[in-house]
Formats: structure tokens, sequence, C-alpha cells
């Protein structure tokens, strides 16, 4: 993150330094001292100035944004999964009440195999359950 601020800022400053150095002053405008016979009028430079400390500024803030951007990347991604698994269930609960619903209905329509059915549970829960509390029957 910084090698990129580093890569784009030092030449940025250099080239800054050099025309410091490298700029003539005179009545008629700036001269630059390379090329003595050009002159730069100074509400340009300045305005180039702003524009290029804008767009290093821009290019900055995109670059220091780049872990942010993957992380909401990669936090989308896991998003989307999970509604897809939360939708996935939903369906399967519903399918689950549908089933819960028809055979309430089953049992509403039809009350004596639902009590037969209850007495053969309890009876086999008993069964179960008696003989580890072992019989009495040798006392």
């Amino acid at each position: 993150m910084k090698f990129t601020y580093y890569i784009i800022v030092i030449p940025v400053i250099a080239l800054l330094i050099w025309l410091l150095y490298g700029v003539e002053t005179s009545e008629e405008g700036i001269s630059f001292a390379p090329y003595p016979q050009d002159c730069f009028n100074p509400q340009i430079v300045l305005i180039l100035c702003v524009a290029v400390g804008y767009v290093i500024g821009k290019l900055n803030s995109w670059f220091n944004y780049l872990p942010l951007r993957r992380d909401l990347r990669q936090q989308k991604k896991a998003n989307k999964a999970l509604n897809l698994e939360q939708q996935k269930l939903n369906n399967t609960v519903n399918g689950l009440k549908q089933d819960i619903a028809g055979l309430q209905e089953k049992v509403q329509s039809n009350p004596t195999v639902a009590v037969i059915s209850e007495k053969k549970g309890i009876k086999a829960f008993f069964s179960k359950i008696m003989p580890a509390f072992g019989s009495k029957k040798g006392n």
C-alpha cells in the first residue's frame, strides 16, 4: 500500500523540486531554465498543479481502499451463499409444515386411528422401561 504511494509521490516531488529550481521569473512571466525561450503563464501552472494534485489524491485514495473493497466483495459472496442456504432451509421448513398439516387433517378425519396408535406407543414405551427397573416376582 505504502509502496504504491511512494511510487507516485517521490517522482512528483522530484518534478516539483526540479521545476522550482529550474524556473526563472521575468517581467513577461515564468520561464523554465532548460527552455529559456518558453514562458509559462503562472495561472496555468497553478491550475495544472492543482489538477495533478487532485488526480494524485484520487489515485492514492483508490489504492488505499483496495483491501476494503476486496473484503466487501468477499462479504457479498458470503452473504449471497448464506441467502441461498436460508432459502433452501425455508423451503424445507415449509414442506415439513405442509406435511404436518396434512397429517393433522388425517388425524382429525379419523380420530380412532390416532388413539389406537397412541396407546400402542405408550405400551411400547413402558414395555421398554420396565425391564430396566427389574421385576418384583421373586420377592
